[in-house]
């Protein structure tokens, strides 16, 4: 509710084509546009074989946080959550960062 997302610090799994949410917050320049999934036609930043794990500061209210956990498939959401839960992200200190390969081998690339 937008009660929800406003009292508390959040995380939206799957991209604006998946999850309006996060949608939202491309509206609302939170997240670049070319994040965007309008008319169900994923933006330019969306590539195949990768994913996105980024912190969006004052998401829907001041002081409070969501991360964006977002592939451009299942299968690359899969792995960013794979990463994200195993730890193998929690040495970066970018605000977001784009990850790739397998959770054995993973390419994270700052963003």
């Amino acid at each position: 509710t937008d009660a929800d997302k406003a009292n508390a610090n959040i995380v939206l799994v799957g991209g604006p084509c998946a999850n309006a949410l996060v949608q939202q917050l491309v509206d609302a320049e939170k997240l670049d546009a070319s994040f965007t999934c309008a008319g169900g036609t994923p933006g330019e930043a969306w590539t195949p074989g990768a994913a996105y794990v980024k912190v969006i500061e004052d998401a829907f209210a001041t002081g409070r946080i969501a991360l964006v956990v977002a592939g451009t498939d299942a299968a690359d959401t899969r792995l960013a959550t794979s990463l994200l839960s195993q730890g193998k992200l929690e040495d970066q200190t970018a605000a977001g960062v784009k990850v790739s390969g397998t959770v054995t081998t993973p390419v994270i690339t700052p963003m």
